[in-house]
């Protein structure tokens, strides 16, 4: 059976509509009881404005102001749980001791039966509790809010568990123990909702988490983990057992805990897989492209050693003697023209063209030689760097292979 509890807040007109099932709640999931609410949400609107227009015009004469200020708390909200043989009648005598306790006036309140949540098994766990709302200030203007003191909330508990003939909630002043953090209306729900949970659900034991530890291990074993991978669960279960101390750790969370290091465990084996599979294929690639630039090297060497013959003294005297035939060939031509003269001596018939052909052919010579050696020494130089670059890229790819290698070694290592 759940303990007695009140609590309040600040109120909001959207309150109302929630209270009367006006507005969906998404919390809702009942409908083997009926709720029960006091008014609809147009109606307790209609009382709330009505009675501000009162208190405000109280607060106004009592403290000669011409309005409220801006942080004054007007509506404020209860919610109080309960069990399942109350009734409305019960609620209502809550609402009874609040006027009467406080002067502030009930503009609704509301038993809710159809809320709750599901479990993680699939139950349905029912949150039983009522809202009550109610004025923030009392007839002459007071603030409501300011008379809720330490000493009235310990009493309102009292009270309240009194009214309902439950057991009362944790006294932490009489107790002396730190009071815990204050929640608003929702999360309070929320922590009653889990508060029942918790009653439902069953705590893991020793036992079960040493059981579930080692079948973890010996999988972890089989599928060939890692010191670190051992580590990481030792880590693990550390704070398991200190959830299990806490009585914070039951069977189905220790289950899902569990479940979840193994699918990890699964997922960056599978990484580490594909990592691999990534490298092997790059060294491929790489050692591919070595390959085609020791073939280029190749034939940058063999052109490089036809260029050096080419600029060599015996390349040389063969440009030469290709000169030396082409002045032989106009020798030949002129002599054809040479005619003798009355006195049998030979005659060029025009000296001067003879002779400038000839010197022409030498200048022509001269010049074809010295721009063959000049091209053929600029095109080794061109080859000569091209073949130190390859040199160069050879020498990185090899060192990017060997690099590699190393990785895809340290990765075997690590996915065994």
């Amino acid at each position: 059976m759940a303990t007695s509890s009140i609590h309040i807040e600040a109120g909001a007109n959207g309150y109302f509509a929630h209270n009367s099932r006006e507005s969906k709640t998404v919390n809702s999931i009942f409908d083997d009881e009926k709720n029960f609410c006091s008014c609809t949400n147009a109606q307790a609107f209609e009382t709330y404005k009505n009675e501000l227009a009162k208190r405000t015009e109280a607060y106004k004469e009592n403290f000669g102001r011409t309005k409220l200020h801006s942080k004054t708390i007007t509506h404020l909200s209860a919610i109080v749980n309960f069990n399942k043989e109350h009734s409305p009648k019960d609620i209502k005598k809550i609402c009874d001791y609040l006027e009467n306790k406080f002067d502030t006036k009930v503009i609704q309140y509301a038993m809710h039966r159809d809320e709750g949540h599901i479990s993680e098994n699939g139950e349905k766990i029912k949150n039983y509790h009522a809202h009550i709302e109610f004025m923030g200030l009392d007839s002459k203007g007071n603030s409501v809010r300011r008379k809720l003191d330490k000493k009235a909330l310990i009493e309102l508990q009292s009270d309240v568990a009194s009214i309902l003939k439950m057991q009362r909630g944790k006294n932490y002043t009489e107790l002396k123990e730190k009071r815990p953090k204050r929640l608003d209306t929702y999360e309070f729900k929320k922590a009653k909702e889990m508060e029942s949970k918790k009653e439902k659900e069953v705590l893991a034991t020793k036992e079960e988490l040493k059981e579930q530890n080692n079948q973890l291990r010996a999988f972890l074993k089989d599928n060939g983990a890692n010191r670190q991978d051992y580590a990481e669960l030792e880590k693990e279960k550390k704070i398991l057992e200190e959830q299990l101390k806490a009585k914070e750790l039951t069977q189905d969370g220790l289950l899902k805990k569990f479940k979840e290091i193994q699918d990890k465990f699964l997922k960056e084996k599978e990484h580490l897989k594909s990592i691999i599979e990534i490298k092997e294929l790059d060294i491929i690639e790489l050692q591919n492209q070595n390959k085609a630039l020791v073939s280029q090297k190749e034939i940058i060497n063999d052109r490089f050693i036809d260029l050096e013959e080419k600029v060599n003294p015996r390349a040389n005297i063969e440009l030469e003697k290709g000169i030396d035939k082409e002045l032989k060939n106009v020798f030949l031509e002129e002599l054809e023209k040479i005619q003798l003269n009355e006195k049998d001596s030979l005659v060029v018939k025009n000296p001067k063209t003879f002779f400038e052909k000839i010197l022409g052919l030498v200048e022509i010579g001269n010049d074809n030689l010295k721009n063959s050696v000049k091209f053929l020494k600029e095109e080794i130089e061109f080859w000569k760097n091209k073949t130190t670059f390859l040199v160069e890229e050879n020498k990185k790819l090899t060192d990017k292979i060997k690099t590699l290698t190393k990785n895809e070694k340290k990765i075997n290592d690590l996915s065994r």
